[in-house]
């Protein structure tokens, strides 16, 4: 049977189906019908990747793949959590199981480390003010320090040509509340919502995040960066436009990238 290729956008769905195994890399769900326990793998070689660390942040899990690449680690909150599985030399990668919980085989297939992608933040990154509502889509799961309302990295940019293409690239994201999120039933807000969540680079607004998910990505416009100099990339969380005062909408983000390649 042929292996069938779907978005990663399609990852909701793959995940509630039990019926056959996922091996996923990047943007891409490939299905394979084979591997019927969570393994880590290199995304070339398809070697089993040994020592790699895969985590559950929010219950504070940490397991590390077996010489097959095989591990253990079981989240237990019934609740949407995000999986994260490092290893030295390999772009960090991480995925939102929605339901908590990992049906079948799931083969991660790692990406090598390239110098194009500028990793700004490899763990979880909580923006807000430390306060939200039961009903948010992050209750009881965001339990990492708080940053504040935004956050600022400095990255540097050797070169920019007319074929450049640069993005940021968020990995997971959890927390959101604006009217789509919403709407997608991921929260349980019925009266109160936030704005997106909004990307800068030096100082000019270039997207937002309005949904909780995976492997979201914003362009950079080429004409803003400025080569062989650093560049500076802030996040701005949501307000609550129906409070009496300013409430920060509560997000954590994992794995958090710049791309920028010809």
């Amino acid at each position: 049977m042929k292996n069938n290729i779907a978005y990663f956008t399609a990852i909701f769905l793959l995940i509630s189906t039990p019926s056959f195994s996922k091996a996923l890399i990047g943007e891409i769900t490939k299905q394979d019908y084979k591997v019927q326990r969570p393994q880590v793998v290199d995304g070339e070689t398809g070697m089993p990747l040994k020592d790699a660390v895969v985590s559950v942040p929010t219950e504070g899990k940490v397991d590390f793949t077996d010489e097959n690449g095989f591990f253990k680690i079981t989240p237990n909150s019934g609740k949407p959590v995000i999986l994260s599985v490092q290893k030295e030399g390999y772009r960090p990668f991480s995925l939102t199981l929605q339901d908590g919980t990992l049906r079948g085989g799931v083969i991660f297939e790692l990406k090598k480390s390239s110098p194009f992608e500028l990793i700004l933040s490899d763990n979880l990154l909580h923006l807000g003010d430390n306060s939200y509502s039961p009903n948010s889509s992050g209750a009881c799961l965001i339990n990492s320090p708080c940053v504040g309302p935004s956050f600022t990295k400095d990255f540097r940019v050797d070169n920019v040509t007319n074929k450049t293409k640069a993005y940021v690239e968020i990995g997971s994201v959890i927390g959101i509340d604006t009217i789509q999120a919403m709407k997608l039933g991921q929260n349980k807000l019925t009266n109160a919502y936030s704005t997106p969540v909004e990307f800068f680079v030096n100082k000019t607004k270039i997207g937002e995040l309005k949904i909780n998910g995976d492997n979201q990505k914003i362009p950079i416009p080429l004409k803003l960066l400025k080569a062989n100099s650093s560049n500076t990339l802030t996040i701005k969380t949501g307000e609550n436009k129906d409070a009496f005062v300013t409430d920060y909408d509560d997000i954590e983000i994992m794995n958090l990238v710049v791309d920028i390649r010809d």
